[in-house]
């Protein structure tokens, strides 16, 4: 149910799925689920969008886990693997995940520079953290492997 929360507050309150319009009241926000920042209704179709690239990207990141510890736990447990190695691959796939959830943030702040949408500078700022967070990691992780 998409609603302004005017006269269909009850509606949105018995929705499975409500999305309140942020031109609306404030009792509308405040029993809906989701609260669209635009009086557009593209952006609903926006919405699940994003959401259905979010569960695309878990989905991802899960068997990226799994595939990884099918692999390496039963070597590592063998005595294969040097322990210090084990946990350095450990942080790699870790360091993985991150990165495939960035890409889709930097995909998603390319797509607003496609459209002439001004990106939010909070959210580049975090990018830009995370990258230099992640490069640590991996230069930390580089210096493990060779001590």
């Amino acid at each position: 149910m998409v609603g302004d929360g005017i006269n269909d507050a009850p509606a949105l309150v018995q929705a499975d799925l409500s999305m309140a319009v942020h031109s609306g009241s404030h009792l509308g926000k405040d029993v809906a689920d989701i609260t669209l920042m635009r009086s557009d209704p593209r952006q609903v179709i926006e919405f699940f969008d994003l959401a259905e690239r979010i569960n695309l990207k878990i989905s991802q990141n899960l068997i990226l886990s799994l595939l990884y510890n099918t692999i390496s736990i039963p070597i590592a447990m063998s005595g294969l693997l040097n322990p210090l190695i084990a946990v350095s691959a450990m942080l790699l796939s870790s360091l993985t995940v991150i990165g495939n959830t960035l890409l889709m943030i930097k995909k998603n702040l390319v797509r607003q520079l496609q459209n002439n949408v001004i990106p939010d500078p909070k959210l580049k700022k975090q990018i830009v953290n995370l990258q230099a967070m992640i490069g640590t990691l991996v230069v930390a992780t580089g210096i493990l492997f060779f001590v």
